[in-house]
């Protein structure tokens, strides 16, 4: 049903990995119609009910609003390009809004909020492991150096993982135990760098020498920013944020203790004062 789209996208210059994500979506739709009909649809079969109804698929497999809504812009480009080289007599999609995305204000913003969502970020398709990964520790409060942990850091034990941080000013160590899916999502990309020569897990080419250093601040902001958008969080929204919010769930919810909130953060008991503080101060008086 594809009926040389690419070739149109290509014409009107479309970069080539803007094409590989509409024939994707193309093929998904493609795929979702027949198993919906046990058969091949035509194109000029194809009704408005049908291309709800892969929307609503991709919704119940986790997609983000954003993400729903980006499939639904290329299906009405798809079938505008159809009707336009009189393949279809009426476009389907042409009536079909876009789904409203939920604002999310700073009173609503919490930590059970962003727990709501993780089950959608990590069964998201459209999102890369590197994405999953960073935002499954992001959500441990991790800051950017504790991303800077190497291979060594990591113990395998098949169905878990343990990955310990270090402080680069003390001794102090940190201890995260990952189980389940979020393990699944860390093995994926633990595997792929044992295929690079860094001693680093996450890592980001130098432009300067081509080398692989450790991961910047930039690299994990850009990943978590497509997170952030997709689920119209608040802007910015940096590690710092899911660090605070992360703090305040574990003193309100878990009932922490500010010695066992040290261990937990890997930091000293003085600062996990000061900090469960600030959280108090910060998020309370909204």
């Amino acid at each position: 049903m594809a009926i040389y789209f690419d070739e149109y996208l290509k014409s009107n210059k479309f970069s080539e990995e803007t094409i590989e994500t509409y024939v994707k979506t193309i093929n998904m739709f493609n795929a979702f119609l027949k198993e919906q009909y046990a058969r091949t649809i035509e194109a000029v079969e194809v009704r408005p009910s049908d291309i709800k109804g892969f929307l609503e698929s991709k919704k119940e497999n986790g997609n983000s609003v954003q993400t729903i809504n980006k499939h639904l812009g290329i299906l009405k480009k798809y079938f505008d390009y159809l009707w336009q080289i009189d393949i279809v007599k009426v476009d389907p999609a042409v009536k079909i809004k876009n789904l409203k995305k939920e604002k999310v204000t700073p009173k609503d913003l919490n930590y059970e909020f962003l727990l709501g969502i993780k089950p959608k970020v990590l069964a998201n398709p459209s999102y890369k492991v590197l994405t999953k990964v960073i935002f499954i520790l992001a959500m441990r409060g991790f800051r950017v150096s504790e991303f800077h942990f190497k291979k060594s850091d990591v113990i395998d034990l098949g169905n878990k993982f343990i990955i310990e941080t270090k402080r680069s000013t003390s001794n102090l160590k940190r201890t995260i135990e990952l189980e389940g899916i979020e393990a699944d999502i860390f093995a994926a990309h633990f595997i792929d760098s044992q295929f690079h020569t860094s001693d680093y897990v996450f890592t980001t080419k130098k432009h300067d020498t081509g080398l692989l250093g450790p991961i910047t601040s930039e690299i994990l902001s850009s990943q978590l920013c497509m997170i952030r958008d997709a689920y119209d969080l608040p802007k910015p929204f940096p590690l710092s944020e899911f660090r605070m919010l992360y703090t305040k769930h574990l003193r309100t919810k878990k009932h922490y203790s500010v010695d066992k909130l040290a261990v937990e953060l890997g930091i000293e008991k003085t600062w996990a004062g000061v900090l469960a503080k600030e959280v108090i101060e910060r998020y309370e008086s909204r």
